[in-house]
């Protein structure tokens, strides 16, 4: 990490900022609506708030009881507010003069209030607290912008405005309509609006959906943002989605690095974004945001002094530690300069529940950072109380770099009441400073505190320079990265051009040749910014090139995003330079396979394909694989050349045909095979050498793959048949008779459906039940397995309750018709026999398991698992009747987006699965045992909607009521992280 060192001038800048240089400015005009009269109100008068509410009586130091708080040796809390000048205080920040507006909840949902508080003579106390605006339903999250505020509130983000500069607002305006959450979650909202390094607001959303629709701007498209979170320009009021959706937490660390907290992880770092992670649609990233963990997991809550009969009875405070957070409601990325230097980037996370603040520290890692405890927080946490109001819902770092601390004052969380508290927190050597007024400044000088090492400095001179919008400020911060040594000012130099639309080519290289890591690596992601708008210039290309092959993974990381956009022969080289010093690297590989499309992919393989370091490391060689089954779907694929660089790449014969086999699957799926792609003999090398392998003495892996290599060759069945059929036999290796089942299935000949029905009593159930699957593939076979079945040749219940459904729901009616008479119609399965679960209490670690074994096939939970039905860690918030209807009858109500659906190709074959369009030329299959086709679009000829579900009616038999219990229970905590809700807006 780079230890600044701040010269003399600049420590006095930030003492003696400028008392009357300009008169204050009101900054940047609020957001306007196309008809101003049709969304504006005016606010209504106070009620029970007075304007002005006068000076707070509370002494400024702790007046607790002693051993109520524990805090970290060598600092000091002083209270800088509490009630009845602040009640509720669900969320606040700083303007631009130092003072600190915050939003309080009311106990009704319409009055909530949000007030302006001033800390006059710089002792840290406010001295002067007045109503800014009355009358907001239900705030959730407050930033500064202009001459206002914007505030979400309930379904909406408003914007309340102070255009005479009195102290009160004297316009509100709906910004943002459409927000819709859960109202049994009381911790479901935005919960933090967050000014940004790139110059826009950002939005943490929990358990967030509806469609966000611009009120104040029509011509902003509106936007579904179920499962994420969303930033928007203040200034044009353009949308756009971001990672997460569960967010609780937001902050941003010196390196622009994002951070959120939820319910089930602590600590999550944003990866890439939506824009430059979605421009392939043969790939979908597992996930955007990286689970920091830490060695040690544990968390040192205080005893309460007060066990207060059913207070957060739950949440065992009275057993220390625990092995997780219960609520953490805020996460800061600290920033400032009040606290020591070994503070810098650190992570402090206030948990409500707990009655903590606890402290991690980041370090330097890959492509993101790592986590550990800091040696003076070991056992203890940063903050902890045992005072049983104590309720910490937000930290924030102020003006001068103290930290402030929202606390709801309540003893239960979910019960609102008419106190409040806002702590500071601070070195005890530290004297109190009165706020800067940076609004008073000129934007020349803004510019210079570009590189202030206060990050509150930094964000609000960045900010202002936005709302000014001055084209001589932005030349002066262009000159700022030739000339200026600091490292934080070009980074965020870097983001005020850009958000000033005055970001160029020269200046992008110079950010690319800059020193630092972090601002190479800035200035490679803001290259996506002007190669859409304006092509990309020799001399840039030649840039990321270099920052492809940069000694950080971060720079190339950000390189190979950058580089989905741009269409040059050379692309493939310099995506295979920014994987080889790290083949493992999972966010790296990522980037790759994003950007190898629509047609890299095959070119990047040959470039890596000889790479002994990348097919040598097994995450290397999955790697290599997935980029083979994208180069077989490229139009323009040239497919000798391939495989003549497969050939001389000097891996095994047998892997040369796994790859081979992953093209030529792919082949498959387009019409194409290797013959009809090839002009060469290449293909029909690689076919003999195949069927030399499958016959001859090998393993019985190696057997396989070429095997499943004959199936997609573009063989005829007068060439291959024959040994394929031979190779299905009781004797073979099971290995080699499914691979023989894959590939026969491939050829449209009588003589397979014959021997699979032939020697169906000799084979294995894994083998059998591999045949079913194939067979209900195409209609003439599916026909001869109704036969099979009604004959009893085969036992009807070989089938799967989704191959029965299949069957009874079947396009071709003679087929439905025989399957209902053969298995009866559809029934949901009666409940009385297990209603004991929902009664009984379970066990949450056992119901885990449950779940780990027998759910994660096709369902999700913390990021792991399938994707063929909804994410158990959301379903959590419906009563214990609704899941276990869920579990036992799945295709009584099916969530939208998982309906099952039958897709006909072309060539008659049926697959089914969620059918999903991407892109403009494909359609993905996503089937019940896991497998994920691509179809061009021209090769479908229809889909089919389905009134069943993929998850089987089977899923949960064998469990006792016991055992749902356990899994009911975890399902229910998964939502909150416990079970019951005990967070609080």
């Amino acid at each position: 990490m780079i230890r600044l060192r701040i010269p003399a001038f600049a420590l006095l800048l930030f003492a003696n900022l400028p008392l009357g240089a300009q008169e204050p400015s009101t900054n940047a005009p609020a957001p306007t609506a196309t008809n101003s009269s049709d969304t504006a109100t005016n606010l209504p008068p106070p009620t029970s708030v007075p304007t002005t509410i006068g000076t707070p009586t509370s002494d400024s130091r702790v007046t607790l009881k002693p051993g109520t708080m524990q805090l970290q040796v060598g600092f000091r809390l002083l209270l800088a507010a509490a009630e009845p000048d602040v009640i509720n205080p669900v969320a606040m920040a700083f303007d631009a003069e130092g003072r600190l507006f915050v939003a309080e909840d009311g106990l009704n949902s319409g009055d909530g209030v949000v007030k302006r508080l001033e800390d006059l003579n710089g002792d840290g106390r406010f001295d002067r607290v007045s109503l800014f605006a009355g009358g907001v339903a239900s705030p959730t999250a407050i930033v500064c912008y202009g001459a206002g505020v914007f505030v979400a509130s309930g379904s909406e983000i408003i914007y309340l405005a102070d255009s005479d500069g009195d102290g009160k607002a004297e316009s509100r305006q709906v910004i943002y309509s459409g927000l819709t959450t859960d109202a049994n979650d009381s911790s479901a909202g935005v919960t933090h609006l967050v000014w940004g390094p790139d110059s826009r607001i950002h939005a943490a959303c929990a358990g967030v959906t509806g469609t966000l629709k611009c009120e104040a701007n029509p011509s902003v498209q509106p936007l579904s943002i179920a499962g994420h979170d969303f930033m928007f320009n203040p200034r044009t009021l353009a949308v756009e989605l971001e990672a997460g959706g569960d967010s609780l937490g937001l902050t941003y660390d010196n390196a622009g690095r994002r951070f959120t907290t939820s319910h089930r992880n602590a600590f999550k770092v944003t990866v890439a974004d939506i824009s430059r992670t979605s421009v392939n649609p043969l790939y979908h990233w597992p996930s955007l945001q990286s689970a920091l963990t830490a060695a040690d997991w544990r968390i040192y809550p205080l005893k309460s002094s007060e066990q207060s009969k059913g207070a957060d009875s739950n949440l065992l405070i009275s057993r220390t530690p625990v092995s997780r957070f219960t609520s953490p409601r805020s996460l800061l990325a600290y920033r400032g300069t009040a606290l020591p230097k070994a503070f810098e980037n650190s992570l402090f996370v206030a948990d409500p529940a707990l009655r903590i603040i606890s402290r991690w520290e980041t370090t330097d890692g890959s492509t993101t950072p790592n986590l550990q405890r800091p040696n003076l927080n070991r056992t203890t946490e940063f903050l902890a109380s045992r005072d049983p109001v104590f309720r910490p819902n937000q930290i924030i770092a102020g003006p001068d770099g103290a930290l402030y601390v929202a606390d709801l004052g309540r003893e239960r969380l979910e019960e609102s009441a008419e106190r409040g508290r806002i702590w500071r927190l601070q070195p005890e050597d530290q004297a109190v400073t009165k706020a800067p007024a940076l609004s008073r400044l000129p934007s020349i000088e803004l510019v210079k505190l570009l590189g202030n090492p206060n990050g509150w400095v930094r964000d609000t001179a960045a900010r202002l320079l936005f709302e000014r919008n001055e084209p001589e400020a932005y030349r002066t911060a262009a000159k700022e990265l030739r000339w200026n040594w600091n490292p934080m000012c070009k980074a965020q130099a870097l983001q005020v051009l850009t958000a000033g639309n005055s970001l160029n080519e020269a200046v992008l290289i110079r950010g690319l040749q800059d020193k630092d890591a972090n601002v190479r690596a800035t200035a490679a992601a803001l290259c996506a910014r002007i190669i859409s708008d304006r092509g990309l210039a020799p001399t840039l290309l030649g840039q990321l090139s270099a920052a492809c092959r940069d000694a950080s993974p971060s720079v190339r990381l950000e390189a190979a995003l950058t580089l989905g956009g741009v269409n040059h022969t050379s692309v493939p080289v310099m995506l295979a330079s920014a994987l080889r010093p790290a083949p493992a690297d999972p966010w790296i590989q990522s980037a790759v396979l994003t950007t190898a499309h629509p047609n890299g992919a095959a070119a990047v393989l040959g470039q890596l394909v000889g790479d002994a370091n990348v097919h040598r490391d097994p995450s290397g060689w999955s790697f290599l694989r997935q980029l083979a089954r994208q180069a077989g779907l490229e139009s323009r694929l040239k497919l000798d050349e391939l495989l003549a660089l497969l050939e001389a790449s000097g891996l095994r014969i047998d892997d040369q045909l796994l790859l081979a086999g992953d093209i030529g699957e792919s082949l498959f799926a387009t019409g194409r095979s290797f013959v009809s792609g090839s002009s060469t003999n290449a293909s029909r090398f690689f076919g003999r050498r195949a069927l030399e392998l499958a016959i001859g003495g090998n393993a019985a892996e190696t057997r396989a793959e070429a095997i499943r290599f004959l199936g997609v060759s573009g063989f005829t069945m007068k060439e291959a048949g024959d040994w394929l059929l031979v190779m299905l036999a009781p004797a073979e290796p099971e290995a080699v008779q499914l691979a023989a089942v894959d590939a026969l299935a491939h050829f449209p000949d009588p003589r397979v459906t014959d021997t699979f029905v032939q020697r169906w009593p000799r084979l294995n159930a894994n083998v059998q039940a591999a045949i079913i699957t194939r067979m209900l593939e195409q209609f003439d076979r599916t026909h001869a397995l109704m036969a099979a079945l009604e004959a009893r040749t085969i036992a009807p219940a070989a089938l799967t309750d989704v191959q029965v459904n299949f069957l009874r729901n079947h396009r071709d009616q003679t087929i439905a018709a025989r399957a209902t008479q053969l298995y009866g119609a559809r029934t949901e399965l009666n409940l009385s026999r297990i209603a004991d679960a929902v009664s009984q209490t379970g066990s949450s670690t056992r119901g885990r398991r449950i779940l780990e074994q027998r759910c994660l096939r096709c369902h999700s939970f913390d990021g792991v698992g399938g994707q063929l039905a909804p994410d158990l860690a959301k379903v959590g918030r419906k009563s214990r009747e609704e899941l276990l209807s869920d579990i036992f009858n799945p295709g009584k109500a099916v969530a939208p987006g998982y309906q099952t659906k039958v897709l006909q190709r072309t060539s008659n074959q049926l697959l089914v699965g969620l059918v999903q369009t991407v892109g403009a030329d494909f359609v993905r299959v996503d089937q019940a045992d896991g497998t994920r086709i691509f179809l061009p679009s021209n090769q479908v000829e229809d889909t089919f909607d389905q009134d069943w579900s993929l998850m089987p009616n089977s899923a949960a038999s064998g469990l006792r009521a016991s055992e749902l219990a356990d899994l009911l229970s975890f399902l229910q905590m998964g939502a909150t992280g416990t079970s019951q809700s005990t967070n609080s807006r």
